[in-house]
């Protein structure tokens, strides 16, 4: 083999390796972004984006609205269905969310049956209201398998004084309240 052919053969290997590098990055990159099973943004990603709300809402002066909502009973479900009907239930949930929340808005998933949304432009009025739609549109949605699920959402806008951690800390606790009365509800604190 000459000179010219064997350094065509290694280019041609080159490229090839080239190619599978750049798919694999574009794989380690939707994985670091978004979550496997739903498709809406990570944990991580939605830390990344609500560090942004804070930044623009100083700059700009401007409030945001943030939702921490959880499937009521979801234990119930896998304990009774299964994971796998579970794992729909989420999906399906995941996507009505996104059905039925403004383009403008940041929808995530928190972990296990906990979501998150971020609100852009609104106060708690808007906030609340919109939280209190989408309550109304899961309570009442058939859910394949199972028929009816409820939510409850633990709500909060940005203050100038808020970090991420406050920010969590609040609706956390505001979603804690709503499942303590009788679930299903919304909950703020501001």
């Amino acid at each position: 083999m000459s000179y010219a052919s064997e350094l065509e053969v290694a280019n041609q290997k080159l490229c090839q390796t080239n190619e599978t590098l750049q798919e694999v990055q574009k794989e380690l990159t939707m994985l670091a972004t978004f979550d496997s099973l739903t498709g809406l943004y990570n944990r991580n990603k939605i830390n990344e984006h609500l560090q942004n709300e804070i930044t623009l809402a100083q700059r700009y002066k401007e409030s945001f609205g943030i939702m921490l909502l959880d499937i009521d009973d979801f234990k119930m479900v896998n304990d009774t269905y299964g994971h796998l009907v579970g794992d729909e239930v989420l999906k399906e949930f995941a996507k009505l969310l996104k059905q039925h929340i403004r383009q403008t808005d940041i929808l995530g998933r928190w972990g296990g049956e906990e979501f998150i949304i971020l609100v852009r432009r609104v106060d708690l009025e808007d906030t609340r209201e919109l939280a209190e739609k989408l309550r109304q549109i899961i309570e009442q949605y058939n859910f394949p398998t199972l028929k009816h699920l409820t939510s409850s959402f633990g709500i909060s806008i940005y203050q100038e004084e808020d970090t991420i951690k406050t920010l969590f800390e609040k609706i956390d606790k505001a979603l804690y309240l709503a499942k303590k009365a009788d679930k299903n509800r919304v909950e703020a604190i501001i």
